[in-house]
């Protein structure tokens, strides 16, 4: 029978019938399909095992630095209520994050007097597809490490204000550091303390222009010739407009005594003898050193253009700070070297009589204090005022040389700079490890970041 169908038909229904496989496939099918479906559940759930895995850790960062911060601001707290206080933060940390995680109390280990701080937690988090395969929870196990270094930090910040920092540039400068001030400087402690020296064609003394050059200021402007001027009496005041108070005083002393009749007589007739607060390289034997400023080691003023913000002595006040870098405008052109040298004065301890008290660096020798430049510019240093020091690039090199011989560690970054300034830069390092590029302004924030991370007191160590 089959013979005549065959007759009569392109496929043979006999054949058809013999060889039909449609059920097989379906059944293949459907058993195939489970394990994709317990495939794709379990990769949903090890994507959000990752993602509770980086919450929890971020939480434990949080907890373990937050605790090392309590023990250091009251160290009269017991362990027992560090560990308490620990847990508190861990729990409302990892809650706020991720509620669907579930974590034991951490465990907490102190090492050493308030020096580092461990946090373990075990954790779990439910399945969505593994109870399929009696898998209803995957668990976990992290560990955070904080570090709190109890050294005190001194840190000089040379940020170029010359015009080619206009626009995106400047913009980005005054983050970074602003950011690096909150990151470095804790409210309540000060342990780290912050110098700013922002150059361009110089560099503004502002209220420290008569101490630094040996000009005495009188009535609002200044009188170049009494260096010889006792100022000794006035060094010790605690902010800089008593000092400068102090010193105008001082050369209203000596002008009212005719100790200097020419001097004296030019008031008199009225003749303005005003000059800008900016100030150059010093010449002579001490020109790159940190010698304090005095007789043969004065600092010159060369320059009637420099920025508009003043140095920034050493201070733990972070408002004070940001508000000096967010007033800081573009212009001129760059003297990389006047930078990096004020960026010496204002840690060095020989400066201490130019200083407010608050502001004077600590000894070199002290080991309990960490010396800090970083030293930024975006362009070429291309002004210099005594040439026969050779240029800007070559007394940049002999500062940096001896800043780093006196035990100051010394970070550089160079904004979109061209080569020869990053190769300036790279040399001034303390090591390749402390040279950064910054390719775009946006990426400065990030270059500022990393440096204050290794820089900053409480720091994740694990």
């Amino acid at each position: 029978m089959c013979d005549k169908i065959r007759k009569f038909r392109k496929k043979p229904l006999c054949s058809r019938y013999t060889d039909g496989t449609d059920g097989t496939v379906a059944v293949i099918f459907a058993l195939s399909l489970i394990p994709l479906l317990m495939f794709i559940g379990f990769s949903i759930d090890f994507s959000r095992l990752q993602s509770a895995e980086r919450t929890t850790q971020a939480s434990l960062d949080a907890a373990v630095l937050a605790l090392a911060l309590q023990a250091s601001d009251n160290p009269n707290l017991t362990d027992a209520e560090l560990i308490t206080y620990g847990k508190h933060v861990f729990t409302a940390e990892i809650m706020a994050l991720h509620a669907d995680i579930r974590c034991s109390d951490p465990s907490i280990t102190r090492q050493g007097s308030n020096q580092m701080f461990q946090l373990e937690a075990n954790c779990d988090l439910p399945t969505i597809m593994g109870g399929i395969v009696g898998i209803n929870s995957l668990s976990y196990n992290l560990v955070s490490e904080a570090v709190l270094d109890q050294s005190n930090l001194e840190l000089a910040l040379m940020l170029d204000l010359s015009g080619s920092m206009s626009g995106p540039r400047i913009r980005a400068l005054r983050q970074a550091a602003a950011d690096m001030v909150d990151t470095l400087i804790i409210p309540g402690n000060d342990r780290a303390r912050i110098a700013l020296a922002p150059y361009s064609t110089s560099v503004n003394a502002d209220s420290y222009f008569p101490a630094v050059t040996g000009i005495g200021a009188v009535g609002g402007a200044t009188v170049v010739g009494v260096s010889s001027i006792d100022f000794s009496g006035c060094r010790d005041l605690p902010t800089a407009s008593e000092i400068i108070d102090c010193y105008n005083q001082a050369v209203d002393d000596i002008l009212q005594n005719q100790t200097s009749t020419e001097l004296q007589n030019a008031i008199d007739i009225g003749l303005d003898f005003s000059i800008p607060t900016c100030v150059t390289e010093r010449g002579g034997l001490f020109s790159k050193t940190d010698r304090a400023p005095q007789t043969g080691s004065f600092v010159r003023y060369d320059s009637n253009r420099c920025p508009t913000a003043g140095i920034v002595p050493l201070t733990s006040d972070a408002q004070a700070l940001k508000d000096s870098i967010n007033s800081m405008m573009p212009e001129g052109s760059t003297a990389g070297h006047l930078g990096i040298e004020w960026s010496w004065y204002l840690l060095a301890e020989e400066w201490n009589d130019i200083w407010p008290a608050d502001s004077r660096p600590g000894a070199y020798a002290d080991t309990n204090i960490r010396k800090v430049a970083i030293l930024m510019t975006d362009g070429q240093f291309n002004i210099a005022f005594d040439g026969a020091q050779g240029n800007s690039e070559a007394q940049a090199l002999t500062a940096c040389e001896n800043m780093r011989d006196a035990g100051i560690t010394i970070y550089a970054v160079a904004l979109q700079a061209p080569q020869s300034s990053q190769d300036i830069l790279r040399d001034c390092a303390s090591s390749a490890e402390h040279f950064f590029t910054a390719s775009t302004p946006e990426a400065l924030d990030t270059v500022y970041g990393a440096i204050a991370s290794n820089l900053s007191a409480l720091r994740i160590a694990n």
